[in-house]
């Protein structure tokens, strides 16, 4: 038994993930042809995640304890208790079933038409990154009222800097450790926690997949797409790593000194 899986890591080492037993198709082809459409909406969810809680967060700490502070953290509470796919559905109904803003349920590819592609993608990205927005937000805007009552903030207002200058050239840049470590976690967990917004937009990702193997047996699948989700884990946090000598100057030189 161990002799098989040793020769199955050494094969998956240089590529080769097996073969779906059924239909004898190479598993690096099956996981290949559902990939792009599961980063796309990674992707997606990200930028609008981390635009978002950048705005809000940074204008939640600037105004804490205000009207603006008190409805967001309202906002965030009710998105982190709220599941994805209850979301995803009530989306699908007001916008895409009343409004006929968008369609309900498919993933148009970018390359056969762009602006369709984006239009297909808005729901399932906005439900995507719903509980990572709220997450990213509260943890910016913890961290940015701590930065907010340093010293060397107080010395920045005694100068008469514009509050938006503090904020962002003073305030912004060592407030996004607890941001930046969510952020890169959260890529794995979005490759392949999307298995509930994949479903419900019925959308051809890597979550979906999973589910598929799973009910079909097909275990080849179900173990290849899980190394994937767990490579992309391991390059996102030595990504994270990375950036923290790059968020904070003292990181670096503990790094060089050590």
């Amino acid at each position: 038994v161990f002799s098989g899986y040793w020769d199955w890591l050494r094969d998956a080492i240089r590529g080769d993930l097996g073969s779906d037993f059924a239909a004898t198709i190479p598993v690096r082809t099956r996981i290949s042809q559902t990939l792009m459409a599961s980063i796309q909406l990674m992707v997606y969810a990200q930028i609008i995640a981390l635009t978002g809680a950048l705005t809000v967060g940074l204008l939640q700490a600037y105004k804490r304890g205000g009207w603006f502070d008190r409805f967001f953290n309202g906002w965030t509470s009710l998105l982190i208790s709220t599941p994805v796919f209850v979301l995803g559905l009530v989306l699908q109904i007001v916008i895409a079933v009343e409004l006929k803003w968008v369609r309900p349920t498919g993933l148009v590819p970018f390359g056969e038409n762009p602006f369709n592609h984006f239009k297909s993608a808005l729901l399932p990205a906005i439900t995507l990154a719903s509980l990572p927005f709220a997450t990213y937000t509260r943890l910016l805007r913890t961290d940015m009222i701590a930065t907010l009552q340093e010293d060397y903030i107080l010395l920045a207002r005694s100068k008469g800097l514009k509050p938006a200058y503090i904020l962002l050239r003073h305030g912004l840049k060592p407030s996004l450790f607890s941001l930046v470590t969510s952020a890169g976690l959260n890529i794995g967990a979005l490759l392949g926690g999307a298995v509930a917004v994949e479903g419900t937009f019925n959308i051809n990702g890597v979550g979906n997949l999973i589910v598929k193997s799973v009910l079909a047996r097909e275990f080849l699948v179900v173990q290849g797409s899980l190394v994937l989700i767990i490579l992309v884990f391991v390059l996102s946090n030595l990504a994270v790593e990375l950036m923290y000598g790059v968020l904070d100057p003292r990181v670096r030189h503990a790094r060089a000194i050590g």
